[in-house]
């Protein structure tokens, strides 16, 4: 694991907290803001009203910072086309004669190096991954669509419940005629 990868929160390393919504070089001040922000507004109260409102927070700060994806993927791709020539197939193809292990090192290094200071931190993007692209995104949404259908009907029916045990329970009608 790259030193780089360290860095990052448990929650962006840790597939149980991969919702959480900030990726490296996001501003972590201006998401506490809004978070802060949407949590006045709603005023939640418990458990159940808190993550409600942390996920519409999350999703407000995923479209407001909707182009990290975009700009992820150049990022990526800068990376592969800095680390071409290292690319075994690649270099077979585009370099006939032999290499030694000692060049092969140092043509990688000068590779990392180049992309360390083109990238800058941008370059932990490329770390991620997977995990930042549309299509994880896409596919985690829809898992957390899932669970929300499931706690929903489960409110649902709790709530009906408790409307039900609410009711006034009305005397028998042969107790109601004695009367």
């Amino acid at each position: 694991m790259s030193d780089r990868f360290k860095k990052f929160p448990a929650a962006v390393k840790h597939g149980g907290y991969a919702r959480t919504i900030l990726f490296p070089g996001e501003d972590v001040a201006a998401y506490k803001k809004l978070r802060d922000e949407v949590f006045a507004e709603f005023a939640p109260v418990g458990p159940i009203e808190e993550d409600i409102v942390i996920e519409i927070a999350n999703l407000l700060w995923r479209k407001q910072n909707f182009g990290i994806f975009s700009f992820a993927e150049k990022v990526k791709s800068r990376h592969r086309a800095i680390f071409a020539c290292c690319d075994p197939p690649l270099r077979l193809m585009h370099l006939p004669e032999e290499r030694s292990p000692e060049e092969l090192r140092a043509i990688r290094a000068a590779a990392e190096k180049q992309a360390r200071e083109e990238l800058g931190e941008s370059l932990q993007l490329v770390d991620l991954g997977e995990e930042i692209t549309m299509h994880y995104y896409e596919k985690e949404l829809t898992i957390v669509d899932r669970i929300n259908g499931n706690i929903d009907r489960c409110i649902k029916r709790l709530l009906l419940v408790r409307g039900a045990k609410s009711l006034p329970l009305s005397p028998p009608p042969a107790a109601a005629s004695s009367k």
